[in-house]
């Protein structure tokens, strides 16, 4: 069972308020709910003035009791503190607890939901974990995605791109290799040689990143060894 709220919005195009029905909790064994989430399609709206369809960027939980995982979509979440957390989840939290049986409702999880600052990264983790994929790795692959995104958008600069590659080196790694030669198969399979030469460039300098940070690290590694004396900032 989904839990569904009335809201008020202003269409970002012409804005004209209007009232939108979206989906605040979403249980894994709901297929349909679910299916729509992870694809991207959950909570969208219509503009009734000018026809404008955008998603509507709410607070919204996905529970899978099985997997004992609760997860959260808070926009603006970077910016929030635990109090204000609770304001934005915490009654949905409580709507799904009071809906277990009585020896479930204190199961640490459901106190604990790992948040997520847009509905897009929990859409594509909710993919993952429907594929099967561990927790962990589904939340990792969403995030490497949304860096890829980004990355796409840089259109060539190339020091904007290893700026993203430096802040987020955890993710700019042989799975985003790997990631990008499947996206220039498909181009190539499309004939969408302009495209294909974008990500080969992309893939080419993460390939050079990647080489550079793993003999940096590893030269690291054998000074540290051969001279412990050295101060760990010398070596950054």
């Amino acid at each position: 069972m989904a839990q569904k709220e009335k809201v008020r919005i202003t269409c970002p195009r012409c804005g004209q308020p209007f009232s939108s029905d979206v989906v605040r909790v979403v249980e894994a064994g709901d297929d349909g709910l679910a299916i729509q989430l992870a694809v991207g399609t959950l909570n969208h709206s219509l503009c009734p003035n000018c026809g404008f369809e955008g998603l509507v960027s709410w607070p919204l939980l996905y529970h899978d009791r099985p997997r004992k995982v609760m997860l959260a979509a808070i926009p603006g979440l970077e910016g929030m503190n635990e109090e204000q957390v609770w304001a934005a989840v915490g009654a949905q939290l409580q709507w799904v607890v009071s809906g277990l049986p009585l020896a479930a409702q204190d199961d640490a999880y459901l106190y604990q939901p790992r948040t997520f600052p847009s509905l897009e990264i929990l859409a594509m983790v909710v993919s993952g974990l429907r594929r099967d994929a561990e927790l962990d790795t589904a939340i990792k692959a969403a995030y490497r995605s949304q860096l890829l995104q980004a990355i796409l958008l840089t259109s060539g600069d190339l020091h904007q791109r290893r700026l993203l590659f430096a802040e987020n080196s955890d993710l700019a790694d042989e799975e985003m290799l790997g990631v990008l030669n499947t996206m220039i198969e498909d181009s190539l399979q499309n004939v969408s040689l302009a495209s294909a030469a974008r990500l080969t460039d992309i893939r080419d300098d993460l390939a050079q990143y990647i080489r550079s940070t793993t003999g940096l690290q590893r030269m690291r590694e054998h000074v540290t060894h051969h001279r412990p004396d050295l101060d760990a900032e010398a070596l950054k």
